[in-house]
C-alpha cells in the first residue's frame, strides 16, 4: 500500500489517496474496511489484468462511481513501482474506461465529460447553505454558480442536514478574479461520503470544465479549490 499526494509538487500539499495494489479481487466489505481504516477521502484499489489495470474506489462509507487524483495516484504507482517501462497505462473501471499517460515527469488523464442541467434549487439545499447561489444545476453533483469568489469563501454548510441531499457532491464554484492565473475557483463537499470538504476534486471537473469552457469560451483552463 502506497499513499500518494496528488495535484502538487510540494510535500504535504495536495490531495493525499491510498493506493492498495492486489492480486485479485476481494469482498467489497473487506475493500470498505481498508478505506475505513485509511481514513482518507480515497482508497484506490488497482487489480493488474494481463495489460491492464481494473480499478475500483472507496471513501470511508462508501464505494464511487469516478475518482479522479486517486486515479493518478494509482498510475502514479504502476509508473514508479510496477513498470517503469510504461508510458501509458489503463484503467479500467464500473463506469468507465481511464487513461493516463506520462510525459517526463507529468502525468496527464482523460475524463468524461459530464454537462450539468439547470435545475430548481432544491428547498433541502437552500437551508443547508447560508449564501443562495446566481444558478443551480445538476449532474452527478449539484453544481452552484456564484457571481464571485468572495462568496465561495464565505460558505458555510450544515453538513447534517447537507447529508440528506439526493446526490453525491456539491461542487460551488466562480470566474476567478485572478484572470491572468485562475480562471474558475470552487470548493467540493460530500458529507454523504464522509468528506465534508474535499482538500481536491479530480471528478468534479467532469461537470467543470463543459460549464465553464462554455461560459469562458476556453477549451484550456487552469482552476483553484479552496481548501487547508
Amino acid at each position: 500500500m502506497f499513499q500518494v499526494d496528488v495535484f502538487t509538487s510540494d510535500k504535504f500539499r495536495g490531495n493525499t489517496a491510498d493506493v492498495c495494489i492486489l492480486d485479485s479481487w476481494i469482498e467489497d466489505g473487506k475493500l470498505q474496511q481498508i478505506a475505513v481504516k485509511n481514513n482518507l477521502s480515497e482508497t484506490a484499489f488497482p487489480v493488474k489484468n494481463k495489460n491492464r489495470f481494473q480499478l475500483r474506489w472507496f471513501t470511508p462509507e462508501a464505494k464511487i462511481d469516478l475518482c479522479g487524483y486517486a486515479t493518478l495516484a494509482s498510475a502514479y504507482i504502476v509508473f514508479e513501482y510496477i513498470d517503469r517501462s510504461l508510458k501509458k497505462v489503463e484503467l479500467d473501471t464500473k463506469s468507465h474506461k481511464l487513461i493516463s499517460n506520462k510525459t517526463d515527469s507529468l502525468l496527464s488523464m482523460n475524463f468524461p465529460s459530464r454537462p450539468a442541467k439547470t435545475v430548481n434549487y432544491p428547498g433541502i439545499l437552500h437551508r443547508s447553505i447560508n449564501i443562495k447561489p446566481k444558478k443551480v444545476l445538476k449532474s452527478r453533483d449539484y453544481l452552484l454558480i456564484y457571481d464571485n469568489e468572495k462568496k465561495i469563501k464565505k460558505i458555510k454548510l450544515d453538513f447534517k442536514l447537507l447529508k440528506k441531499v439526493n446526490t453525491l457532491g456539491e461542487i460551488v464554484t466562480s470566474e476567478s478574479s485572478q484572470y491572468k492565473k485562475y480562471d474558475f475557483k470552487l470548493s467540493f463537499f460530500a458529507p454523504s461520503l464522509g468528506i465534508e470538504k474535499d482538500p481536491m476534486t479530480g471528478s468534479s471537473h467532469t461537470t467543470l470544465i463543459p460549464c465553464w469552457a462554455k461560459k469562458l469560451n476556453k477549451n484550456r483552463m487552469i482552476a483553484y479549490q479552496y481548501s487547508k
